[in-house]
């Protein structure tokens, strides 16, 4: 189990179903474990459902929430396995003993409506009976507040399976479905209850750039960032969450001019200024701008979904917010699927006053906004692996200092724009000296992302170019840019270090940081401002230190309780989002083959490799040998039951059931069939010789037929 286990109580699990319903539990387990709740499960006896919810002694009335444990019952009803006949009397005995039930007891109770055989689909009146029982059970029960219901139609929306029936395990056991419904069936259960065990969220907190849109604003303006299908898909999502109760905020590194001018001039955008209820659009740290919504709102950060397609800004927020849930949305067009499968945003009722959440929250939001920061991020960087690489340029970095100098608007002190040529002759010439930036980290390789251009003069070391990517920043790169350029005015033995700055409507990031950075003294000249710093001053920095503001901005900051392990919504939705990979990421927790008396026989011929395949899928056993005993392997009967469906579909075996409980071992069932195969053939062999002889006979007496007719003659 994970570590989140320890956020959760134990709980207990109980089954029963109108079938046999034990091989569901490999898959609850999975989803049990991934969600890290720590848990039991229990399975009825076989097709007792209206005795569980009548007798007071029966597993689900026994089964009751305490202090230390969650109950959760759950039913599978194939309504089918009821007699035709019997139905709608059995429908209303059902739909009044889960009344009851639900009425004597506050466990959850979670009721799944499994599909029928193919054979019941092709009777248009057994069917259509069917789903009259169906919805009369949902009509009477979904108003009860312990009671959720699962329908066939959201089965095959949510996690749809082509091959559902199996027709042999249901002969030789009442398995009535494969191994991959049974996968289906586990997640949207788990699915449910984790809508049901996790606390209330109110607020989804959206990243701008990259996220709600494709490029960066304050670079391509308002009209030239680009909205995509995949977008629009995501802010429709958003619209209809809003609907649902949600309260949508902007949590963005930005200037918030930029931000706003795409809301009021792109013509693509769904969402509008008054969908939002609260903006932190700065450069503060997100966390800080969440934990200040937060308070703004006067909601647990508990409750907050945070979006964003930067891994940094996610890694960031689990240091420092680690109580705010957390997805980064992907930047391709998956974003629908990944937004289908986004568990965090499943809701089991949707009241009147959720409608209106939104409302309520735009009124208020005009309240005094305190900003604060955090003390430090020293750990957060630190466990991002930081490596700024500063060196000199060569001809090969050209084309891209070129292109920082022309697109780079935030953190550019001068906005000089310059061609490739222009940086090629004031290199060549050494007017001016420079420094490029590398940037990597855990995540991956940010590539060159800033530039400064400086001059040594007799006591001051003059700054006339200062570039930074707007990815860069944050993580202490502009601190060590600094302090390198300390470092060179040392070396010449210049006191001081001289930035030149420029303002304009965009970079006021960096003008931040040089006011923050308490200059020794800052004179205004007809270009702007020279801010002056003591190079020993810039020597000294940390840039590990970079993320904590000066004392001069801090404010007060609300505590948030240490974090847990990676949450595993984020894993869901982009990876387990379909019955296929969630089946492969069960097999990959197979066991070790566990110690054994017989030795390791490793298969060799195909058939010994497909069989050997079939028991590790079904056993989930890494490492089976052909000697390896059934049961020393932990087989069950139920196993033993799907491996017979998987010999006579999969590789087209066929034995009886009871013979397969006589081969316990792989080698024993390549002898069986070794020798069925040698018997056929052998069968084959004198059906074959019989053929031809009856032929010669029947030759030869056509032939004594043709001679007593010429004796005739």
């Amino acid at each position: 189990m994970t570590p989140n286990s320890l956020n959760h109580k134990h709980v207990h699990l109980a089954v029963a179903a109108t079938f046999t319903a034990e091989p569901i539990e490999i898959a609850l387990e999975f989803w049990l474990e991934k969600l890290g709740i720590p848990y039991s499960i229990s399975f009825a006896p076989y097709n007792q459902v209206f005795q569980q919810l009548v007798d007071q002694s029966s597993l689900f009335s026994l089964n009751q929430n305490t202090d230390t444990q969650e109950a959760l019952n759950v039913l599978l009803v194939r309504l089918e396995d009821w007699p035709l006949g019997d139905l709608e009397h059995n429908t209303n005995e059902f739909i009044e003993a889960a009344q009851a039930l639900a009425a004597q007891q506050k466990s959850t109770i979670i009721i799944g409506f499994c599909h029928s055989s193919p054979s019941t689909y092709i009777d248009p009146h057994h069917d259509a009976q069917i789903d009259k029982a169906e919805q009369l059970i949902n009509e009477s029960l979904r108003g009860l507040s312990n009671v959720t219901i699962i329908t066939r139609q959201e089965i095959n929306t949510v996690y749809p399976v082509t091959q559902y029936h199996d027709p042999i395990t249901e002969k030789t056991g009442h398995i009535p479905y494969t191994s991959s419904y049974f996968t289906s069936l586990a997640s949207i259960i788990s699915r449910r209850y984790s809508a049901i065990q996790r606390a209330p969220l109110k607020v989804i907190a959206l990243d701008c750039d990259n996220t709600l849109w494709g490029g960066v604003c304050g670079e391509d303006g308002p009209l030239g960032i680009e909205i995509t299908p995949a977008h629009t898909a995501l802010q429709q999502f958003m619209l209809g969450q809003k609907e649902q109760g949600m309260l949508l905020c902007l949590c963005s590194k930005n200037v918030e001019a930029d931000v706003f001018a795409v809301f009021d001039q792109n013509p693509k955008m769904l969402l509008k200024r008054e969908d939002i209820v609260a903006t932190k659009i700065n450069w503060e740290p997100k966390s800080q701008n969440l934990i200040e919504l937060a308070e703004e709102l006067q909601l647990g950060l508990d409750s907050f979904i945070f979006i964003d397609d930067n891994p940094i800004e996610h890694a960031e927020v689990a240091a420092m917010a680690p109580a705010v849930h957390r997805l980064q949305i992907p930047t391709d067009d998956s974003i629908p699927r990944f937004l289908d499968h986004a568990w965090l945003f499943d809701k089991l009722t949707i009241t009147e006053e959720d409608k209106h959440r939104a409302q309520r929250y735009v009124e208020n939001n005009r309240r005094e906004q305190f900003k604060s920061s955090t003390t430090s991020l020293r750990d957060f960087l630190e466990h991002l692996n930081l490596q700024i690489g500063i060196s000199e340029p060569d001809s090969s970095n050209l084309p891209r200092l070129a292109q920082l100098t022309q697109r780079t608007n935030q953190f550019n002190a001068t906005t000089i724009r310059r061609t490739e040529s222009e940086l090629n002759s004031l290199l060549e010439s050494e007017t001016l000296q420079a420094r490029i930036v590398h940037l990597s980290d855990r995540f991956g390789d940010y590539g060159l992302v800033g530039l400064t251009l400086y001059q040594v003069q007799q006591e001051h070391l003059q700054v006339e170019t200062l570039i930074l990517s707007c990815r860069a920043l944050g993580r202490g790169v502009e601190h060590a840019l600094l302090k390198e350029l300390a470092q060179i005015a040392s070396a010449n033995e210049c006191p001081y270090v001289d930035i030149a700055f420029s303002q304009t409507p965009k970079n006021k990031p960096v003008e931040s940081f040089l006011i923050h950075l308490g200059p020794a003294t800052s004179t205004e000249v007809q270009a702007g401002i020279i801010y002056r710093y003591d190079t020993q001053r810039l020597l000294a920095l940390d840039p590990l230190d970079a993320a904590t503001p000066s004392q001069a901005a801090r404010k007060k900051v609300t505590k948030v309780a240490a974090g847990t392990s990676k949450s595993p919504y984020q894993e869901i939705a982009s990876s387990l989002f379909d019955v296929r990979t969630i089946q492969g990421s069960i097999q990959e927790l197979r066991a070790e083959r566990p110690e054994i008396n017989a030795p390791f026989a490793p298969p060799e011929s195909q058939l010994e490799r497909d069989i050997t395949s079939i028991w590790e899928e079904v056993l989930l056993v890494q490492g089976i040998g052909l000697d390896d005993g059934f049961k020393e392997l932990g087989g069950s009967s139920l196993q033993l039951v799907q491996i017979h469906s998987r010999l006579n579909s999969t590789l087209r075996k066929e034995l009886p059931l009871t013979a397969l409980f006589g081969l316990p071992t792989i080698r024993s069932l390549i002898t069986h069939f070794t020798e069925a195969q040698r018997q056929q053939t052998k069968s084959q062999q004198t059906k074959s010789t019989e053929i031809q002889e009856r032929a010669a006979r029947q030759k030869d007496a056509l032939l004594r037929i043709k001679e007593l007719r010429k004796t005739k003659r």
